[in-house]
């Protein structure tokens, strides 16, 4: 197996955990329900604009309500398993020994993605991209992975991965991601307040279910996990994207977010059918 090759034991629809460590549907609602409802009465005074998002307030409110996945996570883990649940949650944020491949993909997979959509909406006479700082682009994507995916690939998609398989759990992923950021929607001055929220679900979804494909074939590696969140958000930022609807750049994004999607799921198809393959009835000469 190359770098960038899963193990098909560990990508074939079940984490690498056994089901009884990972937490049980009731508790993935439960997560689901506090995290929606931290976040979204966070949001609710910049919705409202009692603050704006520039003020102290503002910038505190927001810093509680993106970390809204990772609190709820680690409150959870706490909750029903104690000390050893909290560090079996860490522990996948350290986990740091994965092929240098992934560190590749993760780290400049996004930025060319990116690239290319605004390469393409560039040559159909849109507006030439435009570089912005990267250090503060850099700081606020680690720190939007370190708040959200502890939460989201460290709690809920084993969860849902080990009853529903990597596809559906991907999908349902990419839905509750999507809903989540609603809030964004409302609040002038963010980039979503000028998407479309059905096109940029339309993208979470195949980004989540890449996200799952990564995850399985890094060995449940959060931290790879905030770094692929991280990117995308830095290379967003510095390469100065617009808002996601369906124009050169959204439609060239989503492409290629989907065939990487629907590859990964044919591969990792494959992978599972090898085994069984090398594992038929052996002729006897």
């Amino acid at each position: 197996m190359n770098a960038l090759t899963p193990d098909p034991q560990r990508s074939g629809g079940v984490t690498e955990a056994p089901s009884a460590r990972v937490p049980t549907v009731l508790q993935v609602m439960l997560f689901f329900v506090i995290t929606f409802a931290l976040t979204w009465v966070l949001f609710l005074p910049l919705v409202l604009r009692v603050f704006s998002q520039e003020s102290d307030e503002g910038r505190l409110l927001l810093l509680g309500a993106i970390g809204g996945p990772t609190i709820t996570a680690f409150g959870l883990a706490a909750l029903t398993a104690g000390r050893e649940g909290v560090r079996r949650l860490w522990r996948q944020g350290t986990r740091w020994r994965v092929g240098a491949g992934w560190y590749a993909l993760v780290l400049a997979g996004p930025g060319l993605a990116v690239g290319a959509g605004l390469a393409v909406a560039a040559a159909l006479g849109g507006q030439a991209p435009s570089v912005n700082p990267w250090l503060p682009a850099v700081v606020a994507g680690l720190l939007a992975g370190i708040l959200e995916e502890f939460g989201w690939m460290g709690f809920a998609f084993p969860a849902l991965q080990a009853r529903y398989g990597a596809l559906w759990a991907g999908v349902a992923m990419g839905v509750a991601v999507a809903l989540w950021h609603l809030p964004f929607f409302f609040i002038p001055g963010t980039t979503q307040a000028s998407s479309s929220f059905v096109f940029f679900l339309v993208l979470l979804i195949a980004l989540r279910i890449l996200f799952g494909w990564i995850y399985n074939g890094t060995g449940g590696s959060v931290l790879i996990m905030i770094l692929f969140h991280g990117s995308w958000d830095t290379w967003e930022e510095i390469l100065g994207r617009g808002p996601m609807v369906a124009d050169p750049y959204g439609l060239m994004l989503a492409a290629i977010l989907w065939v990487g999607a629907v590859a990964v799921l044919l591969v990792t198809r494959q992978l599972r059918r090898e085994p069984l393959a090398h594992n038929g009835p052996v002729s006897r000469g």
